[in-house]
């Protein structure tokens, strides 16, 4: 099979190569999971990655491997080697860097893309990767994208050239299988009139982007509604089948109540690709239908299930006890033929369907209920009171918790009891040790929840006949730890704290840097450079230093104004809600919206040569707010904040920050004069900027 040959290759790769990363690449989920066992048997480090899988699940495994994959990072030959099997998903997104590539053959497009992932940064200069291709797979079982892969190889083993052997008698000669996939010799190879024109995956003609789209695209923050999908426009109007949400959860009913409402659903809806897969009809109709019959082995990759096989299968009744939502209505799934696209189906954990990877049908194992891991980006978290959500993360529940547990879901106990019930419930938590994917997610969240100055709300738990009918939650006033988010308050990888004056200083000479490398014209490169060099002035309030301090408002206050005194990064804050209440940082609040009300107060003269109203929004939007508005939030304690910075005084007033009404047109003006897309490049270019430098820890 065609992963087989993949792992091979691959494992012998790494046995020659100690300490090296080897990425394999198959076009189909089947061979990559194929692949991957096949490795994961041998005596290397491994990881799976394949596009239909939950973001949450994504992020707490890159956080595992990412570091020995990442361009940049200070390659060894000492240590064990890593495979990292995908699909083409890793085509995009993720900063690999691999020593070798072993990928299957696929159109010249899609395989440029690959071995962009090898030796990115030119660090190793010569590199061997590999392009396998198994003709009874191709035969038999044509790949995604058509005729184009077998086009390709042909075209590749005909780029091959005979060499002489002079260690044989006489001279012979043998075809050398070597090609150089070097960027700018490859690009040679095509660019020339005899290269055949089916090297390319088929195109679908996409819908006509009008001005109407471009706008609903470009407006981030609020999201708007309803908003314009962009997947048509990427893929065309008829690539793939519809696709349906699935969504895992614990403590499901087993039947929907009078009112036709599933109501422990209803007030703790799904978080949208945080917690959420999109598959294809036919793979959920197979899947939930395979709930009642064996899958069979060879039906691995159920994306390529023919429709005709899935009709004569979807009058399979469904024992899987699935909810199917509509808008308002709530449908218990009976047979596999009530699903439709765009329905959202929510399956009971205890049924299986996504393993430590992804998306897979064959799978049986209880899938993690991860619906109080991830941000609502809602000021009041919850935390439901749910034994099947905790052991779905944690595994079994010790005695205490269990008792904690009871007596916090219980309605006929005080409510401090239940409040005290529910504090010794997340305090063991929060101290649980390592044990599973999520279970340190779980306790960072519950140790942010778990604070003295946490206020402390009951919703829901119907009780019928002393029993709770569904699960009951917690409300916390206030945040819950946030993953993935940056607030300017967490940790950076710097080993002390860094200084606002550095930190600004630094950041508008890598945008400079960067404007410079881009060929930005005098006036863009400026204001790319002022806005590096302003971008972080918000952070002077004397309420966002306390909280980088870790201490009271008046610590922070003693520190006065002047940016060489004040702090940009802190090894000490952890963003907790402790902190956060101790300094009086209002909850949501944005530090980029009080550095726009500085930049917004200051003098013409800071701006000669420069477009005024870019710099204020490149400093706004570095963080991707602003898009055209700042979150709206209440300052009950708003201030006037100051600071002196390059010899200039800067003051302005908090009060008015959120949600910058003044963004809107300013927002709608640069986009005119720069295009949505060359506005989002000079955004990126301050952003890259203050990321690369906070990566440096500076």
């Amino acid at each position: 099979q065609t992963g087989d040959v993949l792992a091979h290759i691959a494992l012998d790769s790494v046995s020659e190569r100690p300490g090296s990363v080897v990425v394999v690449v198959a076009n189909t989920v089947a061979a990559a999971r194929r692949a991957f066992e096949q490795v994961q048997g041998s005596n290397v480090d491994s990881a799976l990655v394949v596009g239909r899988a939950r973001a949450i699940d994504r992020q707490a495994q890159l956080a595992e491997w990412f570091e020995r994959v990442r361009a940049g990072r200070v390659r060894s030959s000492e240590g064990r080697p890593f495979v990292l099997v995908a699909t083409q998903t890793i085509e995009v997104g993720v900063d690999i860097d691999a020593d070798v590539l072993v990928t299957e053959v696929a159109p010249i497009d899609a395989l440029v893309q690959r071995f962009g992932r090898v030796d990115r940064l030119g660090e190793v200069g010569l590199t061997e990767s590999f392009v396998v291709h198994v003709p009874s797979r191709i035969k038999g079982d044509p790949p995604p994208d058509g005729p184009a892969a077998e086009t390709t190889w042909k075209w590749l083993v005909s780029q091959t050239y005979e060499v002489a052997d002079a260690s044989a008698k006489g001279v012979l000669t043998e075809t050398d299988s070597r090609i150089d996939f070097g960027t700018l010799e490859m690009s040679d190879r095509i660019a020339k009139p005899d290269t055949p024109t089916g090297l390319w995956a088929p195109w679908k003609r996409p819908p006509v982007v009008i001005t109407p789209v471009i706008e609903c695209w470009r407006r981030t923050g609020p999201v708007p509604n309803p908003d314009e999908t962009v997947v048509p426009y990427l893929h065309g109007v008829d690539r793939g089948s519809p696709g349906v949400t699935v969504v895992w959860r614990a403590g499901l009913p087993t039947t929907i109540s009078d009112s036709g409402e599933v109501s422990s659903f209803e007030l703790w809806p799904p978080v949208q690709g945080h917690e959420t897969v999109e598959v294809s009809v036919p793979a959920a109709r197979a899947w939930l239908a395979d709930a009642v019959e064996a899958v069979p082995s060879d039906r691995a990759d159920l994306e390529s299930v023919a429709e005709d096989d899935l009709e004569r299968r979807v009058s399979k009744a469904s024992t899987a006890g699935a909810f199917i939502r509509r808008g308002d209505e709530w449908t218990h799934i009976t047979s596999v033929g009530q699903i439709r696209p765009n329905d959202v189906i929510v399956v009971p954990c205890t049924f299986g369907g996504h393993d430590r990877w992804s998306f897979a049908p064959h799978s049986k194992d209880p899938v993690a209920d991860v619906a109080d891991l991830v941000d609502h980006g809602q000021e009041a978290a919850w935390f439901r009171l749910d034994d099947g959500a905790l052991r779905s993360v944690v595994g079994e529940l010790t005695d205490h918790e269990v008792v904690s547990l009871g007596a916090a879901r219980n309605g006929e106990v005080p409510h401090a009891d239940r409040v005290r019930s529910v504090t010794s419930l997340l305090n063991s938590l929060a101290d649980r040790g390592a044990g599973g994917l999520f279970a340190d997610r779980l306790a960072v969240s519950a140790r942010s929840l778990s604070t003295k100055s946490a206020s402390f709300g009951f919703v829901g738990g119907a009780v019928a006949d002393g029993s709770v009918a569904w699960p009951v939650a917690v409300t916390v006033r206030g945040r819950r730890a946030r993953f993935g988010s940056d607030d300017g308050a967490a940790r950076s990888s710097a080993t002390g704290d860094v200084t606002l004056d550095a930190h600004l200083r630094s950041v508008g000479e890598r945008a400079s840097q960067f404007a410079s490398l881009m060929g930005l014209d005098t006036e863009l490169a400026d204001a790319v450079t002022l806005a590096g060099r302003f971008h972080d002035l918000g952070k002077a309030d004397p309420r966002f230093q306390a909280l980088l301090r870790g201490g009271p408002l008046w610590l922070a206050e003693s520190y006065g104004s002047d940016a060489f005194d004040l702090l940009a990064k802190s090894t000490v804050a952890s963003g907790s809600m402790s902190e956060l209440n101790a300094s009086s940082w209002p909850v949501g609040y944005r530090h980029e919206a009080v550095s726009l009300a500085l930049v917004e107060a200051a003098d013409d003269s800071l701006f000669d040569g420069v477009d005024r109203g870019l710099v204020e929004h490149l400093v706004a939007s570095h963080h991707g707010h602003a898009r055209p508005l700042f979150p709206a939030r209440t300052d009950g304690a708003p201030g006037e904040v100051s600071v002196t910075f390059d010899s200039v005084d800067w003051s302005a007033s908090s009060e008015e920050s959120h949600p910058a009404w003044s963004q809107p047109r300013r927002f709608s003006d640069l986009c005119e004069r720069y295009g949505e897309w060359g506005l989002a490049l000079l955004e990126a270019t301050v952003r890259l900027a203050d990321i690369s430098i906070s990566e440096e820890g500076r």
